[in-house]
């Protein structure tokens, strides 16, 4: 096959503009070597502009009256600038950029900590800017404590720097008395005194599981148990007599304990008495169930109708209720055992009342199964052991009895 006259055409036209393309690029390439080498120029123009302007300025602020009328000048410009929030955001974020730079080198971050004291030394001599400066170290503080890595460092650096400090005798008497002091305030509340007591107890059984420690505290122990003693015997002459009397008193403390052991325990079952005695005496207005006296609250109608539950009509200001249904009436919701809950009981004829137990047996739709026994220690208590169980009695088998 020859070569035709239309595909000399197209050669030629892919040609010419293939050659185009490499102009165009060639061209593009002068034109960013030029650019790059007028931006070096600038670059180099505008670093000694700034050189001279940097030595003319120095020459200038050797002055002081031109140097305060300079930072006059520059703190109104940046409070202008600063009211744009933009401008305000991004020049924060430089300052901290730059300030990493800066104290990356020692010299300079120890030169800062130091001005940052002094100048913070002399701010604090406001009493309106110490109390702000207080209420703020609190506020970040806590936001900074709930992250649990940064408190754990903290509770480990506050460790570090007290026994430091501790070592000064002066601080460590001062801080005893303080700690003291404060916790004579903080035991004035009862539940605080408590929970105290309760977290000593449990402390000290962690203390004494270790063997060492139990050693150390039987013997610590027995020495203050002597020392005691021996003060309190210091009027007896032998050692003798001493040894004999020691013996004699710690009897009688023992038998004073055990005596208070006593009066506790009668105390205890006299009340446990009482409280049997008057049995289960008074109902639930929310769940109508009998109740001892001693788990029963009075609580005020306005609770009660804020959920809009059905009281009854009475006089006094206050109603009964269990403990069980106060504590869901405590946190404004109806307890779940609730007489309007559908738990209400239906009425009760007087002819059925009137039925004795076999009668009601007869009558009854369901009977019961159960093992009932007397309690050995409660005096008249009963108590259900074993499966109950709940058989329907159908109307027929009545029937047919009868």
């Amino acid at each position: 096959m020859g070569i035709t006259s239309k595909f000399i055409k197209k050669r030629r036209d892919y040609m010419n503009i293939k050659r185009k393309n490499e102009e165009f690029r060639i061209k593009e390439r002068n034109n960013e070597k030029v650019a790059k080498k007028r931006a070096r120029l600038d670059y180099n123009k505008r670093k000694l502009e700034n050189a001279v302007n940097l030595k003319n300025m120095r020459r200038r602020l050797k002055n002081n009256e031109i140097k305060e009328a300079n930072r006059k000048a520059a703190r109104l410009s940046m409070n202008r600038r600063l009211n744009d929030p933009a401008i305000k955001k991004a020049n924060i974020e430089a300052a901290k950029v730059s300030m990493k730079k800066r104290l990356k080198n020692s010299a300079i971050k120890k030169a800062n900590i130091e001005a940052a004291k002094v100048s913070m030394k002399k701010r604090l001599k406001n009493s309106a800017i110490k109390k702000a400066n207080i209420e703020a170290a609190k506020v970040s503080m806590k936001k900074r404590l709930k992250n649990s890595a940064i408190k754990k460092a903290n509770i480990e650096a506050a460790k570090v720097s007290m026994k430091k400090r501790l070592k000064n005798p002066a601080i460590k008497k001062a801080n005893i008395e303080a700690a003291k002091v404060s916790m004579k305030k903080r035991l004035k509340n009862p539940v605080i005194k408590k929970a105290n007591i309760e977290a000593a107890k449990i402390s000290m059984k962690k203390k004494l599981e270790d063997p060492d420690t139990r050693k150390a505290y039987k013997k610590a122990n027995s020495i203050r148990m002597l020392k005691r003693r021996a003060s309190s015997n210091s009027s007896i002459g032998s050692s003798s007599r001493k040894r004999c009397y020691r013996v004699s008193s710690y009897r009688l403390h023992e038998k004073e304990k055990l005596n208070m052991k006593r009066q506790k325990w009668e105390t205890l079952l006299s009340e446990y008495n009482l409280k049997k005695t008057q049995g289960l005496s008074e109902t639930c207005v929310s769940c109508s169930r009998l109740r001892l006296p001693s788990s029963i609250i009075k609580t005020p109608k306005k609770l009660l109708r804020q959920l809009n539950m059905n009281i009854g009509q009475n006089d006094s200001e206050s109603v009964l209720v269990c403990t069980s249904c106060y504590g869901h009436l405590k946190k404004l919701k109806i307890p779940p055992l609730y007489v309007g809950n559908g738990f209400q009981l239906n009425h009760v004829p007087q002819s059925v009342k009137e039925l004795n137990q076999i009668e009601r047996q007869m009558v009854s739709l369901r009977l019961p199964f159960m093992k009932v026994f007397k309690c050995l220690r409660g005096e008249g208590q009963l108590k259900i052991q074993g499966r109950r169980r709940s058989i329907e009695n159908s109307r027929q088998r009545s029937k047919r009895t009868n």
